[in-house]
Parts: C-alpha cells; structure tokens; sequence
C-alpha cells in the first residue's frame, strides 16, 4: 500500500527503480543501433523518458508524510 510508505522511503524506491532502468539501458545485452547501425532508430531515450516519469512522480506527487 502506497499510502504506507514513509516519503523517503518512496523516494528512495522511485530512485531504486530508476537505476534499475538505466542499468537496462547500459547493459551488453541493449545495442543502440545508432552505434553499429545508421538504419535503425536508437531506443535509448525510450528508457530515458521512463525515468523522467518515475522522477516526475517522485518529485511533483503529493504522498502522505
């Protein structure tokens, strides 16, 4: 329950979701096409407009303290 969790201890939950994100983001296993291949679209803003969101959430929602 959202409700239940201290604001710090939310905000350090969004942060750990975040950097799981851009662990994603930078693993071996993602290749940005942008690097070996001009004919694809890069995907890695994708993950970055992820993170803007979860850090929106953290910053601009109002959770019970």
């Amino acid at each position: 329950m959202v409700g239940a969790i201290k604001m710090t201890d939310f905000e350090s939950y969004l942060e750990q979701i975040m950097q799981q994100i851009r662990d994603l983001r930078d693993a071996d296993f993602h290749v940005c096409p942008a690097d070996s291949d001009d004919t694809q679209e890069c995907t890695c803003n994708n993950f970055d407009l992820v993170i803007d969101k979860v850090d929106e959430l953290r910053h601009h929602h109002n959770y019970p303290r």
